[in-house]
């Protein structure tokens, strides 16, 4: 594969780091831009190939602005950012070359891109861009064709409703200032697995959680009927209205079909790894990939 020359706006960002870091160990010539960089930005990203816009979602638009005046018409606008119908509107409105709205659905915290999905939501040209999907897939990664209203429908669903019922749980255990250490002692292991998933969300950055879930008009709507759902959920409970839950339970069931059967098949796997473990965390996350690969 020739070497492209790659440009990445918000190169000390985490997600900056990966890329910059994952496309230089595959061969690329890739330069970072950031804040102090910025009076040298349009020598910089000349004659680039892409240039990688990897900077928080509240600026994303305004850097986008900015930088797309100063490139040739040849070189790939790309974004990273986790939603994708305003970045890719503003990119296509700023700019004439080729666009294309990207979102890869891992944390920084990965070492490769095996096993790990990128979102391409296209734009203009995105075929000018196949050498780096063509390369993702090379290192065993995904990429996964949508658009950015689909995109941003699932992403409210996946990441904002999910992410402050996580929040909202985490939040609950500390006002009912619940002893953790104490609760793993009485754990079985899909409770610290869930407690795991609250953990990993407390110990990263704020801003990141509220960039995401506030931004999402849509997942504050989902969130509501979810607000409104629980709410007769719970008035069904105190009604010791047993029928109900057992028919709600078994309708769902139904719904998620044989997808059901999958995900417990999956999550014993896990289970048993993270039993095997249980007395170390790196031992936990080695079992896991070796579950998930």
């Amino acid at each position: 594969m020739p070497t492209k020359r790659v440009t990445i706006l918000g190169a000390k960002g985490a997600m900056g780091v990966f890329f910059q870091s994952w496309l230089s160990r595959n061969g690329h010539d890739v330069t970072g831009i950031d804040k102090e960089d910025w009076s040298q930005a349009e020598s910089l990203v000349a004659h680039s190939d892409l240039v990688l816009v990897a900077v928080p979602i509240a600026v994303t638009c305004e850097v986008i602005r900015q930088i797309a005046p100063l490139l040739d018409g040849t070189t790939v606008l790309a974004d990273i950012t986790s939603v994708k119908q305003e970045p890719v509107a503003t990119m296509l409105s700023c700019y004439a070359g080729p666009v294309v709205g990207l979102h890869p659905m891992f944390g920084p915290t990965s070492t490769s891109v095996r096993n790990q999905v990128l979102i391409n939501c296209g734009g203009r040209q995105p075929d000018q861009l196949e050498w780096l999907f063509d390369l993702w897939r090379y290192r065993e990664g995904t990429v996964l064709e949508s658009t950015p209203t689909e995109h941003d429908h699932m992403m409210a669903t996946i990441q904002a409703a999910r992410h402050f019922s996580t929040f909202a749980f985490g939040c609950h255990l500390h006002n009912e200032d619940v002893d953790l250490n104490r609760t793993l002692a009485f754990t079985s292991p899909i409770y610290r697995l869930e407690l795991g998933m609250v953990g990993r969300l407390f110990a990263q950055q704020p801003e990141l959680y509220a960039e995401i879930i506030y931004r999402s008009d849509e997942g504050k709507q989902i969130l509501r009927r979810y607000h409104e759902f629980f709410g007769k959920l719970l008035q069904e409970l105190e009604d010791d209205n047993r029928s109900k839950f057992i028919e709600r339970f078994n309708d769902t069931r139904s719904w998620f079909g044989p997808l059901a059967g999958e995900f417990l098949d999956e999550s014993s796997l896990m289970l048993n790894a993270a039993t095997l473990a249980r007395n170390s965390p790196r031992k936990l996350i080695d079992a896991v990939d070796q579950v998930t690969e």
